[in-house]
Formats: C-alpha cells, sequence, structure tokens
C-alpha cells in the first residue's frame, strides 16, 4: 500500500525507467480509477499490438507488475489490477499523478531519440 505523497515521490524520483511501461501503466490506472480494471486491459496498454494477447499478459506479470507491486504501487486480484493507495485521491490528486506520468513519458521518449 501507498500513500498519495509517497506514490508522487516515486514518479518523480524513485522509478527507474529503461521502458515505458510503469508510468504507462500508473496512468491508465489512473484514467480508470476509482474503477479496477482487468489485467488484461492493462496489459493491451503497455503492449497495443502486433503482440499477441496471451504474450502481452506474460510480460507484464514477469516485469512491470512485479517493480510496481514491490513498490506498493499497485495490487492485483484477478482478473483486476488496481493503484494500492491508502486512501481515495481527490480529481485534482488524480490529475497531478497523470501529469507526472505524461512528464515521464515525455522525458523517456525524448532520450530515447538522441
Amino acid at each position: 500500500m501507498i500513500s498519495y505523497p509517497d506514490l508522487v515521490e516515486f514518479l518523480e524520483k524513485k522509478m527507474r525507467m529503461s521502458a515505458h511501461y510503469q508510468p504507462t501503466i500508473i496512468k491508465n490506472l489512473l484514467y480508470k480509477y476509482p474503477n479496477q480494471p482487468t489485467v488484461q486491459f492493462i496489459a493491451r496498454k503497455v503492449f497495443p499490438s502486433p503482440m499477441p494477447f496471451s504474450q502481452a499478459v506474460d510480460r507484464c506479470k514477469k516485469m512491470p507488475f512485479k517493480v510496481l507491486k514491490s513498490h506498493g504501487v499497485i495490487a492485483i486480484d484477478n482478473p483486476f489490477i488496481y493503484l494500492d493507495l491508502d486512501r481515495k485521491l481527490s480529481t485534482d490528486e488524480q490529475q497531478l499523478l497523470i501529469g507526472l506520468c505524461n512528464q515521464k513519458l515525455k522525458e523517456f521518449n525524448e532520450r530515447k531519440k538522441k
């Protein structure tokens, strides 16, 4: 379980990015928040195509889900996945976190171009 301030700190300072997976997962969970999407839904957002559906789910379970779970960011209650927050987020908090995810994705894409 993670608090809002700890999630902000994770996004700003602790998250290591060798790929786009973590902020993509968090952002998509925030778009659906407070609803809980399925693991399959999120896996398809991380690996849109042409990867076969079952392979996308397997890849997510092996790496980004495992990492985010180890930091207390997500929880999985098959078939659902959700942010493992200690309290409900306000709309402003949700929007700020989405903005941080978008910033991390932008920074990652800029580094990748170099």
